[in-house]
């Protein structure tokens, strides 16, 4: 009886063993991509994809959001990682499969702000900078003949506000956007002409 018992016990594992062989056989592929999903998840068609450019004046453009386009749909973190490079300025925040968000730092002036320019000081001499107040990242010139010390007190103040302009109260902001920013080229030498006719 004893002996019946074992052989039983023996037959029932034999069984259990061959139907477990059996599955992982049937169903090992399976279990390999969704063991492969959980352990490096992929951009998938519901993942949600953001992508931004941010320009040196602050100005942020919204390029894409949305579901994953078929083409990103299977990349993993490393290849967007490749695809997007820090180098080329991207920062990346990958939450996968759930969202994707790209933003581009972008070394020039957005298209509204490009031809904009404004006064300022650089060095002790009066600048023009590219871009609106607030934008000092580009100085065009400095003019060697207008040290700051040669010109008028109030025009000195100003300048030196602009060159603080983002801690400036919104209405100070106002009028050093109406004294010392111009749209274009031609209205700041206008400008650059008074400022010689002040110093002859």
């Amino acid at each position: 009886m004893a002996q019946k018992r074992r052989w039983t016990r023996i037959l029932l594992l034999s069984l259990a063993l061959a139907a477990l062989v059996g599955v992982a056989c049937w169903g090992g592929t399976r279990a390999a991509k969704v063991w492969n999903a959980w352990r490096s998840p992929v951009v998938g068609p519901q993942t949600l994809v953001t992508v931004e450019r941010v320009y040196l004046c602050g100005e942020r453009e919204l390029v894409q959001e949305g579901p994953a386009p078929p083409e990103w749909q299977g990349l993993r973190a490393e290849a967007l990682l490749q695809r997007f490079p820090a180098e080329e300025g991207w920062r990346h925040t990958l939450n996968l499969p759930v969202s994707v968000r790209l933003v581009q730092e972008v070394n020039e002036l957005c298209p509204r702000c490009r031809s904009y320019r404004h006064l300022g000081i650089k060095d002790g001499y009066l600048a023009v900078f590219a871009g609106p107040l607030g934008c000092d990242r580009v100085c065009l010139y400095q003019d060697k003949r207008l040290p700051l010390s040669s010109l008028p007190p109030d025009l000195r103040a100003k300048l030196e506000k602009a060159m603080d302009f983002a801690s400036q109260p919104p209405e100070v902001q106002a009028q050093l956007k109406q004294e010392l920013e111009f749209p274009d080229e031609k209205r700041l030498k206008a400008a650059l002409e008074n400022l010689d006719e002040l110093q002859e």
